[in-house]
């Protein structure tokens, strides 16, 4: 008997919520399936049980988004294989090619990307930051049939990506807002038949056009000065996207050490000796408490789940390299009555490397 599909990831979904494919052949006794992911190849053998067999390929994906291997560039766009993986299931003669994103469904959503979030910026900001010299990408999941991008609603058809992709966009210095399309803006879809959504600031985030079928989303970009003391940050958000924020003015700086040990040397001469205890070992920890006041509701909610991330760097203009950040544990409250917000984040900074 042939074997029935009850259950396959879907084509796009996130990697921390279960990942099922589900085979049913009643007369089973044993299935094999291998999974091949960057060229890996894992197999995971089950028994049916009254007539079907399910696998949860969560646990081999998850370990493809612990470190960042490589990024594949297409012109202004890439993929991040921090961010996202197509990979093979084989099975029975059949072969499934799904895509799994380094993301997470909460209570109530479904984790099939395409079905949630098909033609979206993955960003919870209604607005983004572009600051000199300074890194600020965006990630996408595409439309169904394809997407264009561009800048200020002219549209760049180099590096359009694929249908069903999770890809990323490179923001430019001095552009005014970044344009997504599901087809090619070849002319002004703006008139009587379309539709404008804006954001909280009054901005144009959307435009629906009923005659032609275009659907058109913008996300606006501020371009602003590096303020004093700059601290530039991003992590990975729920959704399988880069987020960044800029701390600038004034942050603490925090220096510490613990776990001290000593030894007391043998002195047979204390005329010559230096000292009777010497020190041998301690731990070094450094932090930083960053700060934003007056900010949105919008931007608080998105900037106080970087508590949650398991991926948050920081940028080191001088090296021009980024490194690992740890939020500390704590709790972030927000007032509900107050139309904007204050917050207070401690993160702990690389170890210090210590002469001992």
């Amino acid at each position: 008997m042939a074997i029935n599909i009850n259950k396959v990831p879907s084509v796009l979904h996130t990697t921390y919520n279960p990942v099922l494919l589900e085979l049913q052949d009643s007369s089973g006794t044993e299935q094999t399936i291998e999974v091949i992911v960057a060229g890996n190849t894992y197999s995971m053998t089950r028994e049916y049980f009254n007539g079907s067999v399910t696998f949860n390929i969560s646990e081999i994906l998850k370990q493809f988004f612990r470190e960042e291997r490589k990024n594949i560039y297409l012109d202004k766009v890439h993929r991040n294989t921090l961010l996202s993986y197509s990979y093979e299931i084989h099975f029975s003669n059949q072969i499934i090619y799904p895509g799994a994103v380094n993301a997470v469904a909460q209570l109530g959503e479904s984790s099939d990307l395409m079905e949630i979030r098909a033609g979206s910026m993955l960003t919870g900001f209604e607005r983004i930051y572009k600051y000199p010299g300074y890194e600020l990408i965006v990630s996408c999941i595409s439309f169904r049939d394809g997407t264009y991008f561009g800048y200020n609603s002219t549209t760049e058809n180099s590096g359009e990506p694929l249908p069903a992709s999770h890809f990323h966009i490179v923001i430019e210095d001095n552009k005014n807002y970044l344009s997504i399309s599901n087809k090619p803006l070849t002319y002004k879809i703006c008139d009587n038949n379309s539709i404008e959504i804006t954001n909280n600031f009054g901005e144009i985030i959307c435009h629906k056009n009923r005659t032609s079928g275009i659907i058109e989303k913008m996300l606006p970009i501020i371009n602003k000065c590096v303020p004093p003391n700059p601290f530039y940050v991003r992590w990975i958000n729920q959704s399988g996207g880069w987020e960044y924020w800029m701390f600038g003015i004034r942050q603490y700086h925090t220096k510490s050490t613990d776990n001290q040990q000593f030894f007391n040397p043998v002195v047979w001469d204390q005329a010559e000796a230096k000292a009777f205890t010497k020190e041998i070992y301690k731990d070094a920890e450094e932090k930083i408490t960053v700060g934003a006041e007056g900010i949105t509701n919008v931007e608080f909610d998105v900037l106080s789940k970087i508590m949650y991330a398991s991926h948050i760097e920081y940028y080191q203009p001088e090296t021009k390299k980024w490194f690992f950040l740890i939020a500390e544990s704590g709790e972030i409250q927000k007032d509900t009555r107050n139309h904007s917000q204050n917050l207070e984040i401690t993160f702990l900074l690389p170890t210090p490397q210590l002469q001992y």
